[in-house]
C-alpha cells in the first residue's frame, strides 16, 4: 500500500490531481457516472427514506459513487493544470487520499433548508453505503462524470464539484458548520468572542468535500478519514 493511502481511501498519483478541484459535468453515453445530482438514488432495497422533523419525506439532493470517481480519476480522467485553473487554491492532497476507494454516498435535505437554521441537523441526511454492502453502479438520469476540461471554470451555486478550497463564501461556511457541530449558532460576534476560540480553531479542520445540487457538503479532514460521513454538515451553496 502506498505511503501516502490511508486505510481504504485513494493513493494521489501526481501533482495534477492534488492541485485542482474535481469538477463535474452531464455525462454523455459511456461515460463514468460519477454522480447523481437531482434524480433517484441507487438505495438498497431496505433503506428508509429520511424525513424532516415535521415527518415530511425529504429531498434528495445528489449522491457520489466513490468506486466510479476513483477509478475515473486516478485512470487520468482529469488532465493536467490548464489555463485558469492555477487560479484556484491548491486541493489540499492529503483530502484527496482520505476519499473512500468505493461505496455510494447519499445527500437529502428538507425542503424547507433554506429557512432552517444552520445548526440544526434535522435539516439534512446523509447515508453512506460502504462498497462491501452493495455491487450496482449509478443508473439514473441526470448523471454527471468528471470534466478534463478545466479552461473555462464557473464555480457559481449552480455548479457540480468536489474537493475545491477556493470558492465564494467558504470560510464563512466553514465556521457555520464548525459552531453548527457543537450545537451553536454562527454570529460574527461570537466568531470574534474568544469565549468561543476553541470553535474557531477548528474551522481550518473543515473541507468542502462537495457542491452538488446547489448544496454545499463540508466535513473534517479526520471524520472523512474515518468514514464519518454521519459527522458532515449540509447547507445552501449561497448563503
Amino acid at each position: 500500500m502506498e505511503e501516502n493511502q490511508r486505510r481504504d481511501g485513494l493513493a494521489s498519483t501526481g501533482d495534477d490531481i492534488d492541485k485542482k478541484p474535481i469538477i463535474l459535468q452531464a455525462a454523455a453515453s459511456g461515460d463514468k457516472v460519477v454522480a447523481v445530482v437531482g434524480s433517484q438514488p441507487e438505495l438498497p432495497v431496505d433503506f428508509i427514506w429520511p424525513q424532516d422533523k415535521i415527518g415530511e419525506p425529504m429531498r434528495f439532493v445528489a449522491q457520489i459513487d466513490f468506486a466510479a470517481l476513483a477509478s475515473t480519476v486516478l485512470a487520468g480522467a482529469v488532465s493536467a493544470e490548464k489555463n485558469g485553473a492555477e487560479k484556484l487554491a491548491a486541493k489540499p492532497a492529503a483530502a484527496f487520499a482520505a476519499l473512500p476507494a468505493g461505496g455510494l454516498l447519499s445527500l437529502f435535505c428538507a425542503a424547507q433548508i433554506a429557512t432552517m437554521s444552520p445548526k440544526d441537523r434535522k435539516a439534512f441526511h446523509i447515508a453512506y453505503l460502504p462498497q462491501a454492502a452493495l455491487d450496482q453502479t449509478l443508473s439514473a438520469s441526470n448523471r454527471w462524470t468528471v470534466r478534463d476540461d478545466t479552461a473555462r471554470l464557473d464555480l457559481g451555486p449552480e455548479a457540480n464539484f468536489l474537493l475545491c478550497q477556493d470558492t465564494g463564501g467558504l470560510e464563512q461556511q466553514k465556521e457555520i458548520a464548525a459552531f453548527a457541530a457543537s450545537g451553536i449558532s454562527h454570529s460574527a460576534a461570537r466568531a470574534a468572542d474568544g469565549h468561543y476560540s476553541h470553535l474557531m480553531a477548528e474551522v481550518p479542520n473543515w473541507i468542502l468535500l462537495a457542491q452538488l445540487g446547489g448544496m454545499r457538503l463540508l466535513t473534517r479532514l479526520d471524520d472523512l478519514e474515518a468514514r464519518r460521513f454521519e459527522r458532515a454538515w449540509l447547507m445552501v451553496a449561497t448563503l
